[in-house]
């Protein structure tokens, strides 16, 4: 199965909250996510995102979690992914090093989570990046016809299509460090 997401900018939070309220969404506390992303291969954005695999560690309310990603399609924010818990999030780190993978940046957000129909959404505060949000589906079926699902989902709630981003927020913060 497929993670399937499209992104936008938040530009206006409490009109899309409010959408998502009138939808009967109904957001979790705000989770505090601190994430290590780990490749083999780091630099540019175009250097980065040429990797095969892209590793995560993640904190979330004292809970460590591995996670690799692959996108077989080419399109950044379609991955096979798996995820699982580990006890050591040091030792884990120490040993995906030794294995050849570089710690190519951290990631730090709260996020808050959301059900509609199968749709899980979340409204992310990302630090450095600002407010956004995704919606995202697990399927195995045609991935254009998914993301056209998702943008229009998206856009009914508010979200204008030029606020839309194609890029995960590992290649916006790399886009950000290269501009200065």
């Amino acid at each position: 199965m497929k993670e399937i997401e499209v992104k936008a900018y938040l530009k206006d939070k409490n009109k899309i909250l409010n959408s998502l309220a009138e939808l009967g969404v109904q957001l979790s506390e705000p989770i505090v996510q601190d994430c290590t992303e780990y490749v083999k291969e780091i630099g540019s954005p175009e250097i980065y995102n040429s990797n095969e695999y892209f590793l995560r560690v993640r904190t979330e309310n004292g809970i460590h979690k591995f996670t690799i990603k692959k996108s077989p399609e080419g399109i950044e924010l379609v991955s096979i992914e798996y995820e699982t818990k580990i006890e050591d999030r040091d030792s884990f780190e120490k040993a995906l090093v030794m294995m050849g993978y570089k710690p190519a940046m951290r990631i730090q957000k709260v996020r808050q989570k959301g059900k509609y129909k199968n749709y899980e959404i979340c409204i992310d505060e990302v630090v450095d990046l600002g407010s956004f949000i995704e919606v995202e589906d697990m399927s195995d079926r045609d991935t254009p016809i998914v993301l056209a699902e998702l943008q229009e989902f998206l856009f009914s709630l508010g979200v204008s299509p030029e606020d839309e981003v194609k890029k995960g927020y590992d290649t916006l913060i790399l886009e950000k460090q290269y501009s200065k």
